[in-house]
């Protein structure tokens, strides 16, 4: 995993019948130092302890959890579909953006030919 100090993570105990992590507010923290594999962590209570980073992951509000749940599904997307996405997105702001300069120049215009 890709910790850094400062990031909020869910402690991961391994338990038989863990509850998911959204209901386990008490297991939520921020990572205090790291050193080796071990993270020294702060929880929300203001608990301290030193635990290996095995036992963490991002929290589910972390960029970096995002980021690690919508990986996979981008890399297994044909690169193609996300150039063809890209270009539309393209186009639709280009025309939009055509629209508005004509709006404008015509605005221009007719309150050039009020005086």
């Amino acid at each position: 995993m890709d910790f850094a100090i400062g990031d909020e993570l869910v402690y991961n105990p391994s338990h038989p019948d863990l509850m998911p992590a959204t209901k386990r507010p008490g297991d939520w923290g921020r990572i205090v130092k790291i050193s080796n594999e071990y993270i020294n962590f702060r929880f929300n209570n203001g608990h301290n302890s030193i635990i290996k980073q095995d036992a963490f992951t991002h929290s589910p509000n972390s960029p970096k959890y995002l980021r690690a749940l919508y990986k996979n599904v981008l890399v297994e997307l044909p690169a193609g579909y996300i150039k063809k996405e890209v270009q539309r997105y393209k186009n639709m702001y280009q025309v939009a953006l055509r629209d508005v300069v004509y709006i404008a120049l015509t605005k221009d215009y007719e309150g050039f030919n009020a005086f």
